[in-house]
């Protein structure tokens, strides 16, 4: 349900929450996005730039993303050979199942050197421990 669905992105902001200071961190919003889950003190990226220019600008080796399903996470590597940290969150969402893109993105790992950079956490309790171990 989308109440079920609210409650844990809020749940799952609040895990990023504890372990970052939220003035590090910035959310891109999907242009297609009608609520605004996200506290005020995180900044909000509004800017019309393409993700892809974007990211040639502002994501670096040491940025981290996090989206529920993005092959746009990607992106940096692909075009660019950066390696940020990615988390995909599909896994703690019933997307996954009707979906089934998680062994896609298993498989895009693939293209990164260091692939212990790229997480899909299976549990609440796996992404808070990744995140705990993540320094912004």
């Amino acid at each position: 349900t989308t109440e079920a669905y609210i409650a844990l992105q809020k749940e799952l902001l609040d895990i990023f929450g504890r372990h970052w200071d939220m003035s590090e961190w910035s959310i891109k919003m999907n242009p297609r996005a009608r609520l605004d889950l996200y506290d005020k003190k995180c900044q909000k990226l509004t800017s019309r730039i393409p993700w892809e220019l974007f990211c040639q600008q502002y994501v670096d080796d040491d940025s981290v993303l996090i989206a529920i399903s993005s092959t746009a996470c990607f992106t940096p590597k692909i075009i660019y050979d950066m390696e940020p940290t990615v988390i995909l969150l599909e896994k703690l969402f019933d997307n996954d199942t009707n979906r089934g893109v998680s062994g896609y993105f298993e498989s895009v790992k693939g293209i990164y050197k260091d692939k212990s950079k790229v997480f899909i956490p299976e549990s609440i309790e796996e992404l808070q421990e990744i995140v705990h171990e993540i320094q912004l």
